[in-house]
Formats: C-alpha cells, structure tokens, sequence
C-alpha cells in the first residue's frame, strides 16, 4: 500500500482521478512508494500534475492522467471529452514539458541529481492508438491493458526512461543515491506542513473574529430567552453560547451549570472560574454534593448513577427550596433519564417547566448516555415547543471532517447536519491500518512525532490522542509522551483539539452505545486534521461506517 500524501478521498477533481488514486494507494507493486495526488506545490504554476510518484528504486515520476477519448478534430490529433471539449495534443505536450522541467529543477534545486520524467496514463485508449502521438519525451500507457497492471507498467517504462535519461544527460544526471528520495519526500512534506500550518494559523485570525460575530449575532437573538432548548449537532457553537449566557447571568443570578463528562466539567469551571455566583458541576459530583454522604468506591457505578444516587439526591432537594435561579446544562441529550430529569427540576426555581433553563443538546446521533425517556418526551412534558433554536452552522470541523461526521450520523438517509463548515482545502482525513497493539504504537507515536516536526503548527496542546476503549484499558496509553492528552472518546465529549487521532479501532471494540454514535463523537471532535487507527480485521467494515471507502 502506498503512502498518499494530501490524498483526500472526499475531494477529486474527476471520478477518473478517484479510481486511479485508489488503484495506486491499494497495489501491490505500490507498496514503497511515496505519491502526492494534485498539488500546485510540486509543479508551479497555475495547473497541478496529476500525481507525483517517489519510487525508491528509481526516483521521481510525475503522472499525468488523460482520461477522454484520443480523436481528431480538423486532422488534428487531440483529447474529446465526453462533457464536451477538445484539447490539442500539441497543448498536453506542452504543458508536460514545464511541469517536467519544473520537476527537475525542485529536484536538482534541493536534492542533487535524481532521475525525474513523466508519465502519461491515457484511460479509454487503445494501445494500437499510441502510434499516432507524436515523438515526446514522456512516455505513454493505454488502459486496454489489465487495469491493475497499471503500476507495474508505469515502474518499467519508468525503468527505461532514466536509462535513456542517464545516458542523454551523463553530464547532469548521475545514479539514484541511497536517500534521495526521502530526502526530497521530507522537503515536500516540510512544504505541505508548513502550507497546513499556514492555512490553521490564517483560519484562526482571519475567520475566528467573523465566527465569533456570528455567535454573537445568534446570541443576540436569543438573550432575552428565559427559556431556551438549543439544539444542533457538533461544532455549531452551543458551548461557546452557554459560556457567554453563564458569564451574563453571573451578574445577578445563582447558576447551575451541568454536563455529564468530567473532562468537560473540568473545562468549562477553568471557564468560568471567575464567575463567583456560578456552580459548575459533572452530573455525578453533583449528584454526590447534593447527597452529602459518602459511597462504596467499589460500587458499581451503573446503577448507583440510575437509581440510588438520583434517588437520594431528590429526597435531599424536596427538603429545601431549590437553590438556583437559573439552570444551564451542556450535552442535554446525555440527561434523558427520568431519575436525573427529576434532580434537575428539582434543583431550580419554578422547575424544568416553568423555571429559568438554557438547555444545549446534540441529537442527531442520539445519547452517549442510557436513558429512558425521548427528546419528543421530554419537551410534552416539560415545554420548550417555542422556545426551540436550531444551530446549523459549523464552527469547528474543516470541511473534509464534517463530510465525514454527516455521513456517519445519516447523511446517506438525506438528513442534513449542516449548512455550511470551514472551508479548508487540502486537510486529509488518514485511516491507518495496523496489525496488533505494537505495530498501532509505534504508528501512533510516529504520527505524532510528525504533527510537531519542523514546518508543523501543532503543539502538545493542539493534538488528542483518543481511544475507542476506556483510557485505562488501552495499553497504547503507556506509550505515548507524557505531554500528549489521552483519553477515551466518551470523556472528551463537548471539547475539541486541532488535531484527533482515533486509536483502538477493531472487531472487538467496545463501540457503545452504537458504533455511529462513538465515531461521529470522536471525529467531531477534530478542528483541522483527522486520523483513524483502525486494525487490519475491522478495516473494511470501518471504511462502509465512515463512508471513506
């Protein structure tokens, strides 16, 4: 399997480009190569060679891919394509000449003498056709040959082309060194990095005020709510809301605000750590605070969390007046149970009917949480019909990401989770696959080591080691550096880094409640890159899950 750099299986320019991609990134006679798929980087100018191959036995190879029917217009020899179109094959030459030449001089500029040429695939042409073209340095390859012949037939007319090169150019070009070619893959990928790191750096300046001005026009609407069921899926902004809402009624109110995860507890009471008037709690702390007495630690914790702690909480609430005067909770759709729903009615004054509540859910995957009792449920018993507000910009996930977080949450079933995402182009989503808990480790750790190397903009801080499986049953922990955040997918709900990585993905994975639900959590999670490491046992079911095959 080849390693595609910025292969973006989401965004091809032609379904042509998708297939061929595929054949190169999956062959077999691919398994050493380095390729770059569509990047003005490589080539300059305004148009991009097609693919770039670095094959350690031979060099560089640039790929152009033709995929319209060789005919003739007015006796001149050219490409029909079936959208209509004709284009001289004078003018394909032409412009395979420069990107050639552009090539060679990247590849003399900043690794010395390495073979370089060019390549033309022609789809839907016969090999019979080739005698027509014109003597041209490039080489050419019909597609009447077996399709998955392809690379190994680009490797030898590559093979025969740096012989003739050599031979032309002893002066200029000498034999392919040992290094070479990771060198100039290290130089592209310093160029690519420090591309990605300029286009996170740019979104976080430039756009970040624009997105903020939104929210803020959002909440401008909304701030006279007294009542308020926010709903929208990730990345839309309701944390950010709650924050400004939380931070506004300080000033005059006793809040309470909720979450269900610790972690994110943990974030939002650093928040608003300068709130005096503002109580921020995980559902069970709160649960335990408002008990006051202490539990078994070796209880288990499902059912203390859905009858005992609940219950004895609510007999301590009935016995005084609530003690809030507005209710704020983050991640609602976790509180679907009635046990809880009844703590929290009981914890502010007039009640989750007719008291003060700003409530943020996501249900468009449903609930990380078991619960007993529906969104449509809740709002007949409780209200909000009229005070629903539906968020359907994306604040957080670079374009790529949020395709991939639709799908998994039904986007196949022609629900929409969005309007609109960030639009960054070129940020891949990687699936890596691995062998056992070993090979996943020094992957994992490689990978990282990558995303803070020179040219990157990713700090410690900016990336998130998540896995699959409760953090303390995942051996990959252990390994990782010390300056690294690692966590399962379940205690990171609500928050967000730069970059995600996904571990532990297999056959046995605990995805609970549902597979969707774990992936679409996780990925969501992610602002500017995204990667999946996913065992060789779940790959294919994994690739169908998250629409990336």
């Amino acid at each position: 399997m080849a390693k595609m750099i910025h292969g973006n299986a989401l965004d091809f320019n032609n379904q042509s480009e998708k297939r061929f991609f595929e054949l190169l990134q999956h062959s077999p006679a691919t398994a050493s190569w380095t390729v770059i798929y569509s990047h003005k980087t490589v080539t300059g100018g305004e148009r991009e060679t097609d693919f770039v191959a670095m094959i350690p036995e031979l060099g560089l190879v640039a790929i152009e891919l033709k995929a319209a029917e060789l005919s003739y217009s007015s006796r001149v020899p050219g490409f029909k394509y079936a959208r209509g179109g004709f284009i001289s094959l004078r003018d394909v030459l032409v412009a395979a000449k420069k990107k050639e030449r552009h090539l060679r001089e990247l590849l003399l500029k900043r690794c010395g003498n390495v073979f370089s040429g060019e390549i033309s695939v022609f789809l839907n042409v016969r090999q019979a056709d080739l005698r027509h073209l014109p003597d041209s340095p490039s080489l050419y390859i019909a597609s009447d040959c077996k399709y998955q012949e392809i690379p190994a037939l680009i490797a030898a007319k590559a093979a025969e082309q740096k012989a003739a090169v050599t031979q032309a150019h002893r002066m200029s070009f000498v034999k392919w060194k040992e290094g070479d070619i990771s060198a100039f893959a290290r130089y592209l990928k310093g160029e690519f990095i420090e591309e990605e790191g300029n286009i996170c750096r740019n979104y976080l300046e430039t756009h970040w005020k624009a997105n903020a001005e939104a929210l803020g026009i959002t909440y401008n609407m909304i701030s006279t709510m007294p009542r308020l069921l926010l709903r929208g899926p990730a990345g839309t902004g309701k944390t950010g809301l709650l924050l400004q809402r939380a931070r506004e009624l300080d000033r005059s109110n006793a809040t309470l605000v909720l979450c269900y995860n610790k972690l994110l507890a943990e974030s939002l009471g650093s928040e608003l750590s300068k709130c005096d008037r503002t109580d921020v709690w995980c559902l069970e702390d709160y649960l335990r605070e408002v008990c006051g007495s202490p539990w078994n630690a070796d209880e288990d914790i499902g059912p203390l969390m859905r009858d005992k702690l609940p219950a004895a909480a609510l007999e301590k609430l009935k016995k005084k007046k609530p003690a809030y005067d507005v209710l704020l909770v983050d991640e609602f759709q976790d509180f679907m149970r009635q046990s809880w729903l009844d703590v929290l009615d009981a914890s502010v004054k007039g009640g989750l009917a007719e008291g003060k509540a700003w409530l943020f859910a996501d249900f468009s995957v449903g609930s990380m949480a078991e619960g007993d009792v529906s969104p449509g449920d809740f709002l007949k018993k409780y209200g909000f019909k009229d005070e629903l507000v539906n968020l359907r910009v994306n604040y957080r996930n670079a374009s790529e990401i949020a395709a991939v977080v639709e799908y998994i949450a039904g986007s196949s079933n022609k629900r929409l989770l969005y309007d609109k995402a960030l639009n960054l182009c070129d940020l891949p989503i990687e699936v890596v696959a691995y062998g056992d808990d070993e090979e996943q480790a020094g992957l994992v750790n490689n990978s990282v080591s990558d995303l803070m190397g020179e040219g990157y903009c990713y700090q410690p801080s900016d990336i998130a080691v998540l896995s699959a499986h409760r953090a303390s049953e995942s051996a990959l922990g252990a390994s990782l550096r010390e300056d690294i955040s690692f966590n399962s997918i379940h205690a990171v709900k609500g928050m967000e880094a730069k970059v995600v990585l996904i571990t532990d993905l297999h056959e046995g994975t605990p995805l609970r409640p549902d597979p969707r639900v774990l992936l679409y959590l996780g990925a969501s999670r992610a602002m500017f890159k995204l990667l999946f490491f996913v065992r060789k046992d779940f790959y294919q079911k994994f690739l169908k899950l998250t629409g990336l095959s």
